[in-house]
């Protein structure tokens, strides 16, 4: 039996736009909305490069930390993913700061590539062609998701409205709650808040929304309420809808080895509290994490921790120019230890409560 169903969707869509470029057939004058910059009409009309997603829908993966990394280092940039927040909903702030550093990783490495064939004196490699066409035509949309039906929402029965925050790389994160957004604040141009209610693309009461919101500065950008520019508010206004940052906190912590990577808001201050209450004998220092303080050796890499012991660096692959960043703050297993061994691991010299995301991280003084 012939298929009719793409014909007529085609006929119905031909009647009114070319399916070729989707042009407007009609005799009016094409209107350009007045609530978008040229900027944001200019990135919400490219196509999707690739869809990323951190999500509480599904069990995915939840590491997605080392594989994002190898793949923008390989400058694969059209491979869509959707990973797991499992039991950590509040790990969507470090995943918006470190899918939003993708591009630039790429960046990075098309630079150096670059670099080495003209030293060299023969053509680009096609990959780093291609990865140049791809990142000039398109763009990375990432949408993080953590809304858990509880019905408590002052929103609306089926959670809180979704936000859009473009950075000036031209990178969308929709995001529920706005909060994800909090490690990025600098790296945004533009806030929107997206209305559940009266959304274009969906009926109301929608619950299935991370399947669906992602397309809102496309096939709905007039849905979208601009809530903050930075080209025309101050950041004091960006702090009604996501307050600053102002001390260290964990963000990240990998699996199986619990390694963490603390947010600070000012790496360069946080470095020199920690130099000015070192150690001087064994060049340790004291980190409480939550209400648990440690003795960690200040190092310049996981590999000179000793055994058994915590460390406390900076990460060269972290060097991007922001005054917010990242310090790794991790436990090393014994010397012929295994991390099958969970009483090895560093979860289990801190109290239960401070093994989470989110717990504060000071530097004590030294004794």
């Amino acid at each position: 039996m012939e298929n009719t169903i793409i014909p007529k969707l085609r006929d119905t869509i031909s009647a009114d736009f070319d399916p070729q470029t989707g042009r407007l057939l009609s005799d009016d004058v094409l209107q350009e909305s007045s609530d978008l910059t040229d900027f944001e009409q200019e990135v919400f009309a490219k196509r999707t490069r690739r869809l990323l997603q951190v999500t509480d829908v599904g069990d995915g993966p939840r590491d997605f930390d080392a594989h994002e990394t190898i793949l923008a280092r390989h400058l694969q940039l059209q491979d869509n993913r959707i990973y797991s927040t499992g039991d950590n909903p509040g790990v969507l702030a470090y995943a918006a700061d470190f899918t939003t550093d993708l591009q630039k990783i790429s960046e990075d490495v098309i630079r150096r590539a670059a670099l080495q064939a003209k030293k060299n004196g023969r053509n680009l490699p096609a990959d780093v062609v291609e990865a140049l066409q791809t990142l000039d035509t398109s763009t990375l949309r990432i949408l993080l998701n953590s809304a858990p039906r509880n019905q408590q929402a002052a929103e609306g029965r089926n959670g809180r409205d979704f936000h859009l925050g473009l950075t000036a790389d031209g990178i969308e994160v929709y995001a529920v709650p706005v909060s994800s957004l909090r490690y990025i604040r600098s790296k945004l141009v533009s806030l929107f808040r997206i209305p559940t209610n009266g959304h274009p693309l969906t009926e109301d009461g929608e619950q299935f929304r991370s399947s669906l919101f992602g397309q809102s500065a496309h096939s709905a950008q007039e849905h979208l309420v601009p809530l903050w520019r930075r080209e025309d508010d101050n950041e004091e206004e960006l702090d009604t809808f996501l307050p600053t940052v102002t001390e260290e906190e964990v963000a990240y912590k990998d699996a199986p080895f619990c390694n963490r990577r603390v947010f600070s808001p000012n790496v360069e201050r946080f470095l020199d509290q920690i130099e000015s209450n070192i150690t001087c004998s064994d060049r340790t220092v004291r980190v409480q994490i939550g209400n648990t303080p440690v003795r960690a050796y200040r190092v310049k890499n996981l590999a000179e921790i000793p055994g058994g012991q915590w460390g406390i660096y900076a990460n060269v692959a972290d060097g991007n120019g922001r005054a917010s960043g990242y310090v790794e703050l991790n436990k090393r297993l014994p010397d012929g230890g295994s991390i099958e061994d969970p009483s090895q691991r560093s979860d289990q010299d801190l109290q239960p409560e401070d093994r989470h995301l989110g717990v504060s991280v000071r530097i004590l003084p030294r004794e």
